[in-house]
């Protein structure tokens, strides 16, 4: 591989997002665990308001968990937000983010990707880093197709760790470059020995091949820096390496949302929310009350409660249900109650909005924390409220 080609490639191209040209800790924090599950494009402008909302670790660390939960509205996989409350808390105590990997795997939600790319790109440790980017163009560098096996990442790991050491290391790694130029027949390699890599230019040029010339499909083979190397282009194999990684089978999960409503002078309408429990999916967001759990118990039940005479749409329970979620917005017409959908980690989830008795709220609300909110309210923007709540709000506001 030619480091010090890739480097100059990067260093001309690469895309300019705001951690890149303010390479601080916390921000570069905050762009990767961002970036998880996360396109780049949709993230910046959230990557903006949480910035605005909390532009320094100690913002962060002071504010309350319910604020962050809000600020990181629209993003998702909320353990994330609720790891970075805790992991900025323990920075501040410590006065400041550690300056090693091993350091920086102590954080809450920083694995060994997050944890690389930090201490390169914060600290310049030469550190490899390893994410779905640069496992596709080491894939077609190498013509290797057995990517997702312990072996191939070890070796590309080592491959990769070995043009990061040489120049500031002993001269023993040194030696190890070259034995591995000369094994893997990489004559650039060679020419890498004269000079020390850059680990920030080095991982992020990896990375933004990837996401921007070595593309799953259709990449762009006449921009990439790498191309005199490349055995997928040489062999005509670009379009089959990496091969396509094996996937998770879905689980089907139905619950149902219970919906109370009560009418309070000069407020008008009310509805029940509660705030979700640790172990279920968005905790410490607020939902309306149903039977969705988590990963671990993914339908919870309820004991029986008293339907509302007033409810203007069909009570769940009765009638099947498409095998196949329907169109998220309100289907009228099918067999059974109206139904809103949501996938996260591997499960589809189809719920069944429910009109109750306020009378059965003491019942919905078990141990949770609960409260009243108006439509208005759970829609503006301050509460912390989660996407399976959204799409109720969404597909069923004109039935409430």
């Amino acid at each position: 591989m030619n480091a010090a080609r890739l480097v100059e490639w990067y260093r001309a191209n690469h895309r300019p997002f705001p951690w890149r040209e303010d390479t601080a800790p916390y921000k570069v924090w905050i762009a990767e665990i961002m970036s998880q599950q996360t396109v780049m494009a949709a993230l910046l402008p959230f990557y903006a308001r949480f910035m605005g909302r909390f532009p320094q670790v100690e913002d962060l660390a002071a504010a309350p968990e319910a604020d962050v939960l809000a600020a990181w509205a629209g993003l998702g996989y909320y353990s994330r937000a609720r790891n970075l409350h805790r992991a900025a808390r323990m920075v501040v105590a410590a006065g400041g983010f550690p300056r090693t990997v091993e350091g920086l795997l102590e954080l809450p939600g920083v694995g060994p990707y997050t944890a690389a790319a930090m201490a390169s790109q914060c600290f310049g440790v030469a550190v490899p880093v390893w994410d779905g980017n640069v496992l596709r163009v080491m894939s077609r560098l190498s013509g290797r197709s057995d990517v997702f096996t312990a072996g191939f990442k070890a070796e590309m790991l080592e491959r990769l760790g070995a043009v990061l050491a040489v120049g500031r290391d002993s001269s023993k790694k040194r030696n190890a470059m070259v034995k591995s130029a000369i094994q893997h027949r990489e004559p650039s390699d060679l020419r890498n020995a004269a000079n020390a890599v850059d680990p920030s230019a080095f991982n992020q040029g990896l990375m933004e091949l990837g996401a921007t010339v070595c593309t799953p499909r259709s990449p762009v083979c006449g921009r990439c820096p790498l191309s005199a190397g490349c055995v997928a282009l040489r062999k005509g194999l670009q379009g089959e390496l990496p091969p396509p990684k094996p996937r998770k089978a879905f689980v089907d999960v139905s619950a149902r949302v219970f919906v109370a409503r009560r009418v309070v002078a000069r407020r008008g309408e009310q509805y029940l929310l509660v705030q979700r429990s640790a172990g279920q999916w968005f905790a410490g967001l607020w939902d309306f009350p149903s039977e969705l759990g988590g990963v671990k118990e993914p339908v919870r039940r309820v004991a029986p409660l008293r339907m509302s005479a007033k409810a203007t749409f069909r009570p769940g329970g009765g009638g099947g249900m498409a095998s196949e979620c329907p169109p998220k917005r309100h289907s009228e017409g099918r067999a059974g109650a109206p139904v809103a959908c949501h996938t996260i980690t591997h499960h589809k989830i189809r719920l069944t909005p429910v009109l109750v008795d306020a009378a059965d709220a003491k019942t919905l609300i078990a141990s949770t924390e609960a409260r009243w909110f108006t439509i208005d309210e759970m829609l503006g923007g301050d509460l912390a409220l989660a996407t399976t709540a959204k799409k109720v709000l969404r597909a069923f506001k004109h039935c409430l």
